[in-house]
């Protein structure tokens, strides 16, 4: 069973998915019942449960007038728990388990910040199979609804790119061969 399963399966499906909303969301402001709706979780589950975060310190409560809204925390803890709960972390790790077996594949990159919808993946290596790439792009997109913008280099053309400063911004390394 994978990590991310037994964390699903320990914890509560209902808090979950209110926690998922708030992560996926942290700049929005919600009220009890679009969370409600938002999470298909009832007006009185929601009402304990964000009570109960708001005490843990992971939500914050602004009261305006009579009118309460919640919003995500800024601190270690949300952080924390935004590194096991954010589904595309999942499908991304799910992406590059496959990917990294695809022939010719030396070294998976994530170029620019991985989103709750999409990611940008540079595939560098020779003789990548395309097909095997296309296929688990499509695979992905059907299962999770998720977007994989994935672009084939070898390692020359990724070096002279990024020399031109064509691969500017945040890298990260996900996989590396050997």
């Amino acid at each position: 069973m994978e990590p991310t399963e037994v964390i699903e399966q320990l914890i509560d499906s209902k808090l979950l998915r209110i926690l998922r909303l708030f992560i996926q969301e942290k700049d929005t402001d919600f009220y009890l019942k679009e969370i409600s709706d938002r999470t298909k979780v009832p007006v009185a589950s929601v009402f304990r449960i964000v009570n109960r975060l708001v005490l843990l310190g992971l939500v914050t409560r602004k009261k305006i007038r009579r009118f309460k809204l919640y919003t995500c925390s800024e601190d270690k803890s949300v952080r924390f728990l935004e590194s096991f709960l954010m589904e595309s972390r999942h499908i991304l790790r799910e992406f590059l388990v496959e990917a990294k077996e695809i022939p010719g594949v030396n070294m998976i990159i994530l170029h620019g910040k991985e989103e709750k919808d999409r990611a940008n993946i540079l595939l560098i290596g020779e003789h990548i199979d395309s097909a095997k790439v296309k296929e688990l792009v499509a695979q992905t997109h059907e299962k999770h609804h998720y977007t994989l913008s994935v672009l084939e280099l070898t390692e020359q053309q990724f070096g002279q790119m990024a020399q031109m400063g064509l691969y500017a911004g945040e890298k990260r390394v996900m996989w590396r061969k050997g």
